[in-house]
């Protein structure tokens, strides 16, 4: 009966112990912020010519140091440019694509626009995404462009 009984104290004992580490891992559980994932530009020019073309690529750098599932519209980092004068909202498509992010890798995207009228125009970029169940978001301050 004592071999038993010490053989349930041990079960109770493991059960227990495999509990307590697997609630632990869940709680420190790594939670992402827009730190671990820059956002920079490559603008060098802020004033063009009508006739002149815009380019810049927009990027995201993994700092984390893990590889991530991402989870977006798969257009992240996104750019727009719109006249200063227009008030239409800037919207994101609502498709789900999911990728994965690997530690020290970049997310890219080029923009190029050709100017054919002269004005003052808003650049923005800006990122929204999810990391394990988590919203991140990041943008750069608006960027003002005049065109001659």
């Amino acid at each position: 009966m004592k071999k038993l009984f010490a053989v349930l104290i041990i079960v109770i004992i493991g059960v227990s112990a495999i509990f307590a580490i697997s609630t632990l891992t869940a709680v420190q559980r790594k939670v992402f912020t827009e730190k671990d994932f820059p956002l920079e530009i490559d603008l060098t020019n802020t004033g063009f010519k009508v006739g002149e073309k815009i380019s810049l690529t927009a990027t995201i750098t993994n700092k984390c140091g893990e590889n991530v599932d991402i989870a977006s519209n798969g257009e992240m980092p996104a750019v727009y440019l719109q006249s200063i004068n227009d008030t239409t909202p800037v919207a994101d498509t609502t498709i789900l694509v999911e990728q994965v992010l690997k530690a020290n890798d970049t997310m890219s995207r080029v923009f190029e626009y050709e100017f054919v009228e002269p004005g003052t125009y808003i650049l923005g970029v800006y990122y929204h995404f999810g990391v394990n169940g988590v919203e991140i978001h990041d943008r750069l301050d608006d960027i003002i462009i005049e065109v001659k």
